[in-house]
């Protein structure tokens, strides 16, 4: 029996994809905090289109809640950071 026709199998190679995108994700979240200065106009955004794509490939591979998590983690988005940052003052 191939992988195409084992589900257990299937499911490993999804875990194993949804791995491989939530590493990408998080780099291009640090990409963006690191690179924001110095990235031009276009540049930003490809790295938004990116994350954009990257998270919803994790949410099609059914990954919603750590993309999510991902996504609204204050270390690595600059806007929720200075929100919270305007709450606490």
């Amino acid at each position: 029996m191939d992988n195409s026709q084992n589900p257990h199998a299937r499911r490993t190679d999804r875990g194993k994809l949804a791995e491989e995108f939530l590493t990408r994700l998080y780099h291009l979240l640090r990409q963006r905090r690191e690179q924001a200065e110095a990235l031009n106009q276009e540049g930003s955004r490809l790295v938004e289109r990116a994350i954009y794509s990257t998270y919803y490939d994790l949410r099609d591979l059914g990954e919603k809640e750590l993309a999510d998590r991902a996504l609204h983690d204050p270390s690595l988005n600059p806007l929720i950071r200075r929100a919270e940052g305007r709450r606490a003052a």
